[in-house]
């Protein structure tokens, strides 16, 4: 990437909703990386963009036509990524993808290999894969204090408020639902601590919300190594053994309602 004089890679961020703003939190206090800008065509992101102190555009063409950054951070809907990624490469601007990658296997694979014959640098956010939970809890694996790994039990079973669809309609499409929101994180969790999934067998339910989409999944899982594991994911019932209430990395995140970026 280049850098301006200041010495500091210009970033903008593409969607100033929760993850969005998490982002530029990042780029406004990182010591090499300084906030551009931010893309984002909701009315709620005037206000943000004014206490960041930094000019607001309504689309990525917007952004690339006044003011062209060194990166981006893709923050938006599953819906778009496919398309601003490809966005991006055409403009050869290097970018983070929020995961996940892609609603299906099938358009992430054909995104990988586009990213692979540009050159373009992408980077896809799983944060978790630089937790020092998770690189705590690999190093106690790793070290065999709990002896053979056999059989694992996860879960990430939590409840979504009705105002986390309502704010947000994009949540309630086919590819808003937990599995691609939520899981995607704890399989990564999983192939970190206990190596690759080897086989899946799933059951998924909608009879809570009656969305389009899963609500709640129960998930037994082989792993490459012979151990076995079992999973129960939920947005819809409260638990307070998940990932958030323990690890509590959300909770400096001040978040002010945006919509979709187009």
């Amino acid at each position: 990437m280049m850098e301006t004089q200041s010495g500091k890679t210009r970033i903008a961020v593409a969607d100033a909703d929760y993850i969005g703003q998490a982002h530029l939190n990042v780029a406004q206090h990182s010591a090499t990386c300084t906030l551009a800008a931010i893309v984002d065509p909701a009315p709620a992101a005037s206000e943000i963009a004014a206490r960041a102190v930094v000019p607001l555009y309504r689309t990525l063409d917007e952004l690339i036509a006044k003011d062209r950054p060194d990166g981006i951070v893709l923050a938006t809907p599953n819906q778009l990524h496919i398309e601003q990624a490809r966005f991006c490469l055409d403009a050869r601007i290097p970018m983070l993808l929020e995961k996940p990658i892609a609603p299906t296997v099938t358009e992430a694979r054909a995104l990988a290999d586009a990213v692979e014959a540009s050159g373009v640098p992408m980077l896809i956010g799983h944060h978790r894969a630089h937790s020092p939970i998770m690189a705590r809890a690999k190093q106690v694996i790793d070290e065999s204090r709990l002896g053979k790994l056999v059989v694992v039990m996860d879960s990430a079973v939590f409840f979504k408020p009705d105002h986390y669809y309502a704010d947000a309609p994009w949540h309630r499409e086919p590819d808003g639902g937990p599995i691609l929101l939520n899981m995607i994180h704890e399989v990564h969790n999983l192939r970190m601590l206990c190596g690759d999934i080897f086989a899946v067998q799933a059951f998924a339910s909608h009879a809570t919300r009656g969305f389009a989409f899963e609500d709640t999944v129960a998930i037994n899982l082989r792993f490459a190594s012979g151990a076995l594991g079992t999973f129960m994911l939920s947005d819809t019932v409260a638990c307070a053994r998940n990932w958030e209430q323990t690890s509590q990395e959300k909770r400096r995140i001040r978040v002010t309602p945006t919509k979709t970026v187009t």
